[in-house]
């Protein structure tokens, strides 16, 4: 349809008029709120919470045998026999219940000297000799015994015979005496009387007789006693010399054994670097052989230093050796080092494991997997942090802002993660431990920096 020109311009005029008019209907505040609605970021909030978080270490292991010894010899001598040589299996000896070897381990290899076994003999015969001298000492013990109680016999009767003979003694001593009286009166004529004199002197020699007798039989018994005390000390002094052989006979009998190169456990050789007729120094540092025990096996760890205060004694393990098998193997800690290697801040674990069958060689790769248990650990939702030039960040809303925080993460459990410490992106912030109150973002619908004003759902 055709307007005429002079029609259009009111037209435009109107509509410019129409369109405005509303505009200057709407109020000054209701334009502000609006744009500020418009300029908040709408986000979902979650305190971090505190649970147990379950995480595990996993680490390359080194296998070993549980003892490693060098077999050297004690005494010299030439190697006369050797009855192993490398990967023979060997056998401990058998304690008995008392703690006395009842069976030697197995025969290695055996030395051959003659001048020690020579030696050997020799002392055996010393031993025995004293032995001999011991038992002359105590018969000449009993015969001394003997002579003291016949001795005391002899004394006995010696004394008794001296009562005797003084008592005859006084009697003719006394009838000389009174015969004297009689001649005197003339009662008893000269002869008698010198008869009864002659008693009494014959009666005075038998006392000194019996008196000498007496004294005899005393040192005879004093004697006999003397030889008695000898006697002792020679038994004393042949058992000392005895027990001295006896022990000098055993010393010798011990070197003697080391001829005999026996195994200290059960186990394998691993080396072997001697041959029949080698001859073997005292002062040699080169073992006749290395054995090893295999059962139990030794497992080496080391174990980092985030996870070394939850790892101790009896922890639980998981061993896979890749070579033997892919399963893992059920076993616990056995022992730890106690303390951190300082250089490389590491925690040495060892693990035993059962090896009956020598499956398990030393040398294997292994990994062990310790699974790990972080208690009462404040976690966040995963999506709620970020990287920013290498640095984790989350935002925390405080006061109706949103504020980012950098933050330092622990181990993380499905959509979790730790949360260790934070502190505002800001340089004059210090770190501290989460509080267990901080509303940190997990979602958000739109943009956010430090100071955006958010509305949480």
């Amino acid at each position: 349809m055709y307007y005429p020109r002079s029609l259009i311009l009111p037209l435009t005029s109107l509509l410019v008029v129409v369109g405005f008019i509303p505009g200057c209907m709407k109020s000054p505040g209701s334009s502000s709120q609006e744009k500020s609605k418009a300029a908040q970021t709408i986000v979902s909030v979650q305190t971090p919470q505190k649970k147990t978080i379950h995480w595990s270490v996993e680490q390359p292991a080194t296998i070993q045998a549980y003892e490693t010894t060098p077999i050297i010899a004690k005494v010299p001598g030439y190697i006369s026999r050797v009855l192993v040589d490398i990967d023979d299996k060997i056998d401990g000896p058998e304690i008995g219940w008392l703690g006395e070897e009842v069976k030697q381990g197995t025969l290695l290899a055996e030395l051959s000297i003659p001048e020690l076994e020579e030696e050997r003999k020799q002392k055996l015969a010393e031993a025995v000799a004293m032995k001999a001298m011991v038992e002359v000492a105590q018969k000449n013990l009993l015969v001394a015994e003997a002579n003291i109680k016949s001795n005391e016999k002899m004394v006995l009767e010696s004394e008794s015979a001296l009562a005797k003979a003084d008592a005859n003694s006084k009697r003719w001593s006394s009838e000389a005496s009174r015969s004297d009286e009689m001649v005197a009166r003339r009662v008893m004529d000269k002869q008698t009387a010198e008869e009864t004199r002659n008693q009494a002197i014959a009666a005075a020699s038998e006392l000194d007789e019996a008196k000498a007798r007496v004294q005899s039989a005393k040192a005879r018994l004093t004697e006999s006693q003397a030889k008695q005390q000898s006697a002792l000390s020679d038994i004393t002094a042949a058992e000392a010399k005895a027990r001295s052989a006896d022990a000098e006979a055993r010393r010798v009998a011990a070197l003697r054994r080391y001829a005999y190169i026996t195994a200290p456990y059960k186990g394998i050789v691993t080396a072997r670097n001697v041959h029949t007729g080698h001859f073997l120094q005292m002062n040699s540092s080169q073992p006749l052989f290395m054995v090893a025990r295999l059962d139990p096996i030794r497992i080496f760890m080391e174990v980092p230093e985030a996870a070394a205060s939850q790892v101790g004694k009896g922890s639980p393990a998981q061993v896979t050796i890749p070579s033997i098998s892919n399963a893992a193997i059920s076993a616990k800690v056995t022992r730890t080092a106690g303390v951190l290697n300082p250089d490389i801040r590491t925690l040495r674990v060892e693990i035993d494991l059962p090896n009956p069958d020598f499956k398990i060689r030393p040398g294997l790769y292994a990994t062990v997997s310790l699974p790990i248990e972080t208690p009462n650990a404040y976690t966040v939702p995963g999506k709620s942090t970020f990287m920013l030039d290498e640095f984790n960040y989350c935002f925390i809303v405080e006061e109706g802002k949103a504020v980012r925080y950098q933050v330092e993460l622990g181990h993380k459990e499905g959509d979790e993660v730790e949360l260790l410490m934070l502190k505002k992106a800001d340089p004059k912030s210090t770190w501290h431990t989460p509080l267990g109150n901080e509303q940190v973002v997990v979602t958000r619908e739109g943009p956010l920096e430090t100071g955006t004003d958010v509305q949480v759902k």
